[in-house]
């Protein structure tokens, strides 16, 4: 969050979050992304079901990314 304000406006965001992760919990990235919408930013949150912190679906979750860059 600390960074939220400095992220230029024209830049695409996709904030990726394992919903079991407890280190960075899912409602604190989804914040993040909500954060830098209300300034303009183009972002987008996509949980990662059953991954942790480390994203052990890091395949899996890139993907979500990139399709969620179609909606």
């Amino acid at each position: 969050m600390n960074y939220a304000g400095r992220v230029p406006r024209e830049t695409r965001v996709i904030v990726i979050a394992g919903s079991t992760d407890t280190n960075t919990f899912p409602a604190q990235a989804e914040d993040y992304a909500r954060a830098l919408r209300r300034r303009g930013v183009d972002a987008r949150f996509v949980p990662v079901d059953g991954a942790g912190h480390a994203l052990s679906g890091l395949r899996d979750a890139t993907m979500q990314a990139v399709e969620a860059l179609g909606r």
